[in-house]
């Protein structure tokens, strides 16, 4: 049976402390702040999510407040939230797929995928980023196999948008809203570099797609990808948004132009974000759980052999047992990324820091 909208309390992000980003580049403090308000599904009903992978926000409103949505890996929905000034306040629930509603999904399903333990059945969205372009945010699914039990569970192979007025609320909250798309497959699977790692296992003898991050600017949207990586260099790849979303199941012709990010060895995209000056925040990290990898973050010219910046690597959070949470999701707070906040799956809510350059 399918969970229904339900509306979340707001809550509040709390606690502000400053550290110092001992292995920024260009001079950055982390700033770190508990978060409340953000659910995920648990054993027992909602809880606080331990595994945020993406947020985005709606431009400042008159009072400098953004109308936010933010996804978790494991769920089929995403959620509602409020940033006011170095606040987050989390909002309702809004429902992006499910199962009785899985025909709808415009294009054809993927089929003949690799996942050594077949097929995993239609799930949860295991939602990877979000990306805001009037007047709707996107949610883009893993596109890949599960990392852990090495399935192919048809429902991470969706990318959702989710239609929202100019204050960030969607006309409807029971899926009238929302558009669905198989057509990603497609493109991904015929790129010749990328494409014969689709449908692969994420491990290091398969380097299967994965993706992790979406950014949109103008009519395109940015899908980076976790993995492979493939001689040092990670991958985004640019669709236009109306080729993905074309009405029926026909086979779609569009193409997407790959951009090649010389990151280095096993250094995949965890997420991207659009800054007001054209470029892409890069948020990027180890393909697999290399723990010699540092999270880093970059802007990149969103075109093939544009000018690649490194703006900081990001000091390891320890969540215990030798562990570091994972750096998940991105969002700028100005134009020229000298501001912005970093999520992490694996902490409470997200644990977000913020980083601001000196």
């Amino acid at each position: 049976m399918s969970l229904r909208p339900t509306c979340v309390p707001a809550l509040v992000l709390l606690g502000l402390a400053a550290v110092p980003n001992a292995a920024g580049a260009s001079g950055y403090t982390g700033t770190e702040f508990v978060a409340k308000g953000l659910r995920s599904d648990g054993k027992d009903g909602l809880e606080p999510a331990r595994d945020v992978s993406g947020i985005a926000c709606l431009p400042p409103d008159g009072e400098g407040r953004r109308a936010c949505l933010v996804v978790n890996d494991q769920d089929t929905y995403a959620q509602l939230a409020r940033l006011d000034g170095e606040r987050l306040q989390g909002g309702d629930l809004v429902f992006l797929i499910d199962k009785d509603r899985k025909r709808l999904i415009q294009g054809r399903k993927p089929r003949r995928l690799g996942c050594s333990r077949g097929k995993g059945g239609f799930k949860d969205l295991d939602g990877e980023g979000v990306a805001y372009a009037a007047p709707f945010f996107y949610v883009v699914g893993s596109h890949g196999c599960a990392r852990k039990d090495r399935t192919g569970v048809s429902s991470a192979f969706v990318l959702a948008r989710l239609r929202v007025d100019p204050d960030g609320v969607p006309p409807s909250n029971d899926f009238g809203s929302v558009e669905t798309t198989w057509r990603l497959n497609e493109i991904l699977r015929r790129d010749p570099v990328v494409g014969p790692h689709f449908g692969r296992d994420l491990d290091e003898a398969h380097d299967g797609l994965n993706i992790e991050g979406v950014a949109a600017i103008g009519d395109r949207l940015f899908f980076g990808l976790r993995a492979p990586s493939i001689g040092g260099r990670a991958f985004v790849l640019a669709v236009r948004a109306d080729d993905l979303f074309a009405p029926g199941d026909a086979v779609s012709g569009a193409e997407g132009e790959r951009i090649d990010l010389e990151l280095g060895d096993g250094v995949g995209i965890r997420d991207l974000a659009a800054l007001e000056d054209g470029r892409l925040l890069v948020l990027s990290g180890p393909t697999l759980q290399q723990s010699d990898v540092p999270f880093r973050v970059h802007a990149v010219e969103p075109k093939p052999r544009g000018r690649l910046e490194l703006l900081t690597a990001l000091t390891d959070v320890p969540i215990g047992s030798g562990e570091r949470a994972k750096a998940e999701g991105i969002l700028p707070l100005d134009g020229q990324a000298r501001r912005f906040l970093v999520l992490f799956d694996g902490l409470r809510n997200g644990g977000p820091w913020l980083y601001e350059r000196r």
